[in-house]
């Protein structure tokens, strides 16, 4: 069963097995991600230069029960942080969506649908006041209407045409 050690010291503390190619490495002591405490496989207790380590007070046995506590509030811990980073990042990002400029095709009658000419140019934001109509059009607004389609989405459409 794999002991639990602590690191006693403010700085971290490597410790590597050459015959094993094992490298353990501890936050300093305290740390609030539960770092400062690794288990370390039996075979390695009996090595002499951890008992070194162990005698000078840098590391120091713990119970499994503590060892396995610091773990779990570390985990704790580090996952708060993570969700408090994440959460910090996204309040920086600009979310003004309804800010965006957009090219809608102009609903007037008349214009060709791959046109380039007949589109509007609108604030994603301001698509549902009214309808997307350019300047030869504008004078027809009130015959427009906002409908559901039968996939849910919302467009505007000829009041004629929407069977008004």
């Amino acid at each position: 069963m794999p002991k639990g050690l602590e690191n006693t010291s403010s700085g971290p503390t490597v410790f590597s097995d050459p015959q094993s190619k094992l490298v353990i490495e501890w936050a300093p002591a305290g740390h609030p991600t539960g770092e400062h405490v690794r288990f370390v496989p039996d075979h390695l207790m009996d090595d002499i230069n951890l008992m070194r380590v162990i005698n000078r007070g840098i590391l120091k046995p713990i119970d499994e029960a503590a060892a396995r506590e610091a773990l779990r509030s570390g985990g704790e811990s580090w996952s708060a942080a993570q969700t408090a980073q994440a959460t910090a990042h996204l309040e920086s990002i600009d979310n003004k969506t309804e800010d965006d400029m957009i090219s809608v095709p102009c609903q007037g009658p008349g214009h060709p649908k791959d046109d380039p000419a007949a589109s509007v140019i609108v604030k994603a934001g301001e698509l549902s006041q009214a309808p997307p109509l350019c300047a030869h059009h504008t004078h027809l607004a009130d015959n427009f209407e906002i409908v559901q389609t039968a996939s849910g989405k919302r467009r505007w459409a000829r009041k004629e045409a929407a069977g008004v």
